[in-house]
């Protein structure tokens, strides 16, 4: 009876052993921290983002995962959807690894999976946007003011822009423009937004005509006068006093040089990101004004591109440290300078800066 018993238990294990086997081997099946998951293949995982993250719309995000040579070429899915986006190999790595740069604008759940061509094999990293898209525009002219014949440039950034035109005709959302008018003009930048809101912008460019001096005329007057005879006499004249006039110094009316070499530097579209989160503030800085008068102060002016605020700041230094900076939000600045006789430049041209938010 007992050497029955033994045969019956070393049947049922052997049986059991085999189940587990087949399982751990079939397809569609992978071992997660000693456990069969359903869903995922060994041969395919994702590092990153990780599992649960939320981001605010148009955060950048590098999606890191591995697909084994079996089953390459690597694709990336968006709820079971190939994402379209391409794979960069990153050398180095087994199983191979593959990146995917990824900017997300619409807010909403997105389940990543990694595969191949034939679907999705790993298992899924789900991430949340939410919050709100940035709209905007900036629309700015290098000199408002010229002389008949001269030009400036009209220059023109947007967001999230669907449709941009300028005075009627379509422009990018993103441009330069020459513009030679001959009288004062008004430029219009009319922006339509992915969210079906409109926007205007205008810019003014003053055009002075220089007006020629006339000559003045000169008319002859033809006076008679009466002969009168005088008997002279001897008389002493008055001593002559010498006197001297200083003219006035003349008026400084020339503004400084317009402030260059901002940093960081980045455009609207890429603005420069810092490799880290800033903790709070950044410190911007500029190259020197001149002028012959010597420079007074510098105006920075700092622009949080998501909700339109903007600070200014006075500064004898051609450096600030701005604080109250949030990170992922894309901010502008521009600097102008005033000389010692109360000139001032014109604006620098923009650089635009964000710092990362760091998802881990």
């Amino acid at each position: 009876m007992l050497k029955r018993s033994k045969i019956q238990f070393l049947g049922w294990l052997l049986i059991i052993s085999s189940l587990v086997l087949v399982q751990c081997e079939a397809p569609g099946f992978a071992l997660e921290e000693g456990i069969a998951v359903l869903g995922s293949s060994p041969g395919a995982w994702i590092d990153a983002p990780l599992n649960g993250a939320e981001v605010p719309p148009g955060t950048a995000i590098k999606v890191l995962g591995h697909v084994d040579e079996s089953v390459a070429p690597a694709v990336l899915y968006f709820n079971g959807v190939d994402s379209s986006l391409p794979s960069i190999p990153v050398p180095g790595k087994q199983p191979p690894a593959f990146e995917w740069d990824w900017v997300p604008q619409d807010p909403g759940v997105y389940d990543l999976r990694v595969g191949n061509a034939e679907g999705p094999l790993s298992s899924t990293v789900r991430v949340t946007v939410s919050g709100e898209m940035e709209f905007m525009a900036e629309f700015w002219a290098d000199e408002t003011t010229i002389m008949l014949g001269e030009c400036t440039a009209l220059h023109w950034t947007t967001e999230n822009a669907k449709q941009v035109q300028l005075d009627g005709e379509p422009a990018k959302p993103k441009g330069d423009q020459g513009v030679c008018p001959e009288e004062d003009t008004e430029y219009v930048l009319k922006v339509s937004y992915v969210d079906g809101k409109e926007e205007e912008l205008t810019v003014d460019v003053t055009v002075i005509v220089d007006t020629p001096t006339p000559t003045p005329t000169t008319t002859s007057t033809i006076t008679i006068t009466p002969t009168i005879t005088i008997t002279p006499t001897q008389t002493t004249p008055p001593p002559r006093i010498a006197t001297t006039t200083v003219p006035p110094p003349p008026q400084d009316t020339t503004p400084p040089s317009v402030p260059g070499g901002l940093s960081p530097c980045g455009n609207l579209k890429v603005p420069f990101e810092f490799p880290k989160a800033c903790g709070g503030s950044v410190t911007l800085s500029w190259g020197a004004s001149s002028d012959d008068s010597g420079i007074a102060q510098y105006i920075l002016t700092v622009k949080n591109m998501s909700n339109g605020a903007t600070s200014e700041y006075f500064t004898s230094a051609t450096s600030f440290t701005v604080s109250g900076i949030l990170d992922g939000v894309t901010y502008g600045f521009m600097v102008r300078a005033q000389d010692n006789a109360g000139n001032w430049s014109n604006n620098s041209s923009m650089c635009f800066f964000r710092c990362p938010i760091i998802v881990y």
